[in-house]
């Protein structure tokens, strides 16, 4: 018998399983709550880690019983389950849990061949969106985390070079802060809100590049489905985001800029990589079908799904 926890939450109902069952236990750390919190910023967490604990903020004490309640979970389980090999070894140094007792399991959907196909003028009529506009899409919840601000002041710079560009921002939450900051670009960029899969796989399949400016992700289900649909990808050097993409292969990577305060990304590099691919569309022709076979390679639903049963066949 083996329970599997994918909430980090759960280490007293993983002990107490431990009492009443003869069993094993497993986690898989989809997310790491300060990373969501600080947007990744290792530097800043550092620094709150190294203060008194009577000079830390109510908010710095909340990060910090969390994380330390996290531990308590990857401790007590069995085996880890970690999606990234950052993820990985942030859990050996975090935790000093033993690398035997991690494995790297990343995630994986299934394909969508015949959808690879449906004919993108059709798509692209069907929206109003012309033949002759490039399209730049972000997929993600409206959060800080995901760094779509930082996309919108790059994609500001790319309409100076490139006027004939639109940007299509697919995902649900508050919208706000970001219209106010797209005010004069308005015109060039669609807000869709939250959409079903099918619709969403057809902005895939409009879409010339897609863009990923987060500061957090274990591994992403945007950017393997951005994978799957052939698109290049540029991205933050974030967590598993940097091991997902392969920088000159399969899209381009941002750095993300960090110190004690902030964590930010140069838009201008951004922007540069933006109008880099828009303007070589053979080079972005061929990262695409690079990223088309890592997807094949890695993240299809069948070796993800051949991976989890050799995992519990090992326990």
């Amino acid at each position: 018998m083996i329970f599997h926890f994918n909430f980090n939450q759960s280490y007293f109902l993983s002990k107490a399983l431990k009492t009443v069952f003869d069993c094993k236990t497993v986690a898989t750390v989809h997310f790491i709550k300060w990373m969501l919190e600080l947007q990744g910023n290792l530097t800043r967490w550092k620094s709150i880690k190294s203060k008194p604990e009577n000079q830390r903020t109510h908010y710095e004490q909340f990060l910090f019983a969390t994380d330390e309640y996290e531990g308590r979970l990857y401790k007590e389980v069995d085996r880890v389950i970690a999606l990234s090999l950052y993820t990985q070894h942030h859990l050996c140094n975090e935790y000093k849990l033993h690398p035997d007792k991690i494995s790297v399991i990343p995630n994986g959907l299934e394909d969508v061949q015949p959808l690879l196909d449906t004919d993108k003028a059709d798509l692209r009529r069907k929206r109003n969106i012309s033949e002759k506009e490039y399209v730049i899409l972000f997929a993600g919840r409206l959060q800080a985390v995901k760094g779509l601000m930082f996309l919108l002041k790059a994609f500001r710079e790319v309409l100076q070079i490139i006027p004939t560009c639109r940007l299509l921002i697919a995902g649900g939450g508050n919208n706000e802060a970001y219209l106010r900051e797209a005010l004069t670009i308005s015109d060039k960029i669609s807000f869709t809100g939250f959409l079903e899969k099918n619709d969403l796989y057809e902005l895939y399949r409009i879409a010339d590049i897609g863009v990923m400016p987060s500061f957090h992700e274990q591994c992403s289900y945007v950017a393997i489905e951005m994978m799957r649909h052939g698109l290049p990808i540029t991205v933050s050097t974030s967590t598993g985001l940097k091991e997902m993409i392969v920088d000159g292969e399969t899209g381009f990577h941002i750095p993300v800029i960090e110190s004690v305060h902030k964590a930010e990304i140069d838009t201008n590099l951004l922007a540069e990589k933006i109008i880099f691919l828009l303007k070589h569309p053979q080079e972005a022709k061929r990262l695409g079908k690079n990223s088309r076979k890592r997807y094949e390679e890695n993240y299809t639903g069948e070796i993800f799904r051949a991976n989890m049963l050799q995992f519990y066949n090992n326990i």
